[in-house]
C-alpha cells in the first residue's frame, strides 16, 4: 500500500501555528501585560469570562494536570486574584471566583488581547475577519477533538437560497479569484471579464430565463451557480471551495 501523502497545507500550517504562538507572546514567562504566566492568565479569563468555576472543569478546559492547576490557583489566591466558596453541590469542591483585584486584572488582559487582535485585523484585507475566525475555530476544535478522541467535525449546514443576495456579484467574483488566481494564474483581466458578466446579470435576473442559486454556510455566500438564459450560449464559471462548478444555458 503506497505510503499517504503530505497534504499540501501541512507545513504551512505549521509554520503559522508556531508564529501564532510567538507574536501573541506565549515564548515568555509571563503574557498579556501582566506578570503572571500564561496558565494563569487563561485561568483569569475561564474563571471570568465564561464562568468556568472549579478545578475540575480548569483541569478539562485548560488541559492540565491536576497538580499544575492547584499550584496555579493557589498562587492566584494567595496575589488576592481569586477567592473560593464551599460548593452547594458537593462539599468537596470549592467554587472559584475572582476577587476585585482579579477582575481588574482581567479586564487589563481584555484590553490588551482586544487591542493585539484589532491592531492585527488593520492590517488584513477588508472581509478576511471572518474566513480567520473561522478558520482558527474549526482548527482549535479539530485539535481538541482528536486529543478527546472524539468524532470527527462534522461539515458545515449548507443552504441553498435562489435569486439575488446582497453581496451576490462582489463575493462571486472574489470566489473566482481565489481559486482561477491560484489553480491556473489568471489575474486582472479574467477578473475584469467575470466582474463585467456577473454584474450584468445581476441586473436582469428578474428575467423567467435567469435565475442564480447561492449556497449558505451561517449566512455566507460559499458557492454559486447561475444560468443565463438570454438567447445566446452564455457561459458562466462560479468556483468556490465547497463548490466547483460550471453553469452553461443555452439559446432558449
Amino acid at each position: 500500500m503506497p505510503t499517504p501523502q503530505p497534504s499540501r497545507y501541512l507545513q504551512p500550517i505549521r509554520d503559522a501555528s508556531r508564529h501564532l504562538v510567538r507574536e501573541l507572546g506565549f515564548m515568555g514567562n509571563t503574557l498579556a501585560g501582566t506578570d503572571l504566566p500564561p496558565s494563569a492568565v487563561h485561568a483569569l479569563i475561564e474563571i471570568g469570562d465564561r464562568h468556568v468555576d472549579t478545578a475540575a472543569e480548569l483541569c478539562s478546559v485548560l488541559n492540565l494536570e491536576k497538580s499544575s492547576v492547584s499550584r496555579m490557583l493557589n498562587k492566584l489566591i494567595k496575589t488576592g486574584e481569586l477567592v473560593t466558596f464551599p460548593s452547594e453541590r458537593d462539599a468537596r469542591e470549592k467554587i472559584l471566583r475572582l476577587t476585585d483585584k482579579g477582575r481588574q486584572t482581567l479586564a487589563g488582559i481584555n484590553r490588551f488581547a482586544e487591542h493585539q487582535v484589532l491592531n492585527a485585523l488593520d492590517k488584513l484585507p477588508p472581509g478576511a475577519s471572518a474566513g480567520i475566525a473561522e478558520g482558527l475555530q474549526n482548527y482549535a476544535a479539530a485539535l481538541r477533538a482528536h486529543r478527546l478522541g472524539e468524532a470527527s467535525l462534522s461539515a458545515p449546514a449548507i443552504e441553498i437560497v435562489s435569486g439575488y443576495l446582497p453581496g451576490f456579484t462582489g463575493r462571486t467574483l472574489e470566489m473566482h479569484m481565489q481559486y482561477y488566481s491560484r489553480a491556473v494564474g489568471f489575474g486582472a483581466f479574467f477578473e475584469a471579464a467575470v466582474g463585467a458578466a456577473l454584474a450584468d446579470l445581476a441586473g436582469r435576473l428578474s428575467h423567467p430565463l435567469n435565475q442564480t442559486w447561492s449556497a449558505l454556510s451561517d449566512g455566507r455566500i460559499v458557492g454559486s451557480v447561475s444560468i443565463d438564459g438570454s438567447p445566446w450560449v452564455k457561459i458562466v464559471p462560479i468556483c468556490a471551495p465547497l463548490l466547483l462548478m460550471t453553469a452553461c444555458a443555452a439559446a432558449a
